[in-house]
């Protein structure tokens, strides 16, 4: 009867630390906060598995609760190891996007994404100005310059493209702004582009770029 009560408390634990760990994958910057939360629900996966194999009994209740555990560790894992590159980032940016939440879509050593480019078209007395878009919105395809340091040749870069999860405002815009088609599947309306020295993690470009779906 007790390691019922016990199998059951650990099986309540695992489902409230994983809907926190699936919060904390969409809504933090805090790195300690989601790694020990994904810790936690290590450490209950493998005592409820091994609490399942002390029943002595391969039902299909044993079965199922073993593969459930299994892809929720693969999950948690996987995760965490995608989530360090977009922590690392995070801090990169932390200064020209403080408190920004992101997900890295792809990287590229020397690929220099984030400089600024001047698109086709006569905008009158328009000026580039750092900090704000041009051409400025609304436009069917504008950017934000927020750094421009270029690095000499000889010097290693790594460029990221990311979108930013949550509610960010950049010149007044809501640079997370998307649009779902249906639950899960969503479409960016902006996209940022960062440069960083490979050697000293300095930020030598940084961009956001507003596209329109058509």
């Amino acid at each position: 009867m007790g390691k019922r009560i016990g199998l059951f408390l650990i099986w309540l634990f695992l489902f409230v630390f994983g809907c926190l760990y699936y919060y904390l994958l969409h809504n933090t910057n805090q790195p300690l906060l989601f790694y020990s939360t994904a810790c936690l629900i290590i450490v209950l996966c493998l005592t409820c598995f091994l609490l399942l194999l002390q029943r002595y009994r391969f039902d299909w209740k044993t079965i199922a609760g073993t593969l459930f555990l299994g892809l929720l560790l693969v999950f948690v894992v996987r995760q965490g190891l995608d989530q360090r590159m977009n922590f690392n980032l995070q801090n990169t940016l932390s200064r020209e996007l403080p408190g920004v939440i992101l997900d890295i879509k792809a990287s590229s050593y020397h690929a220099v994404w984030a400089r600024p480019i001047d698109p086709q078209g006569n905008y009158g007395n328009e000026t580039r100005t750092e900090g704000h878009f041009f051409p400025s919105l609304p436009y069917s395809q504008s950017e934000v310059v927020l750094a421009d340091h270029p690095a000499e040749d000889n010097v290693d870069t790594i460029s990221y493209r990311f979108i930013i999860k949550q509610p960010y405002f950049v010149d007044n815009k809501d640079v997370s702004a998307k649009y779902c088609f249906v639950l899960g599947v969503c479409s960016y309306f902006y996209k940022g582009y960062a440069d960083v020295n490979a050697q000293t993690g300095e930020v030598i470009g940084l961009k956001i770029v507003y596209s329109d779906i058509k």
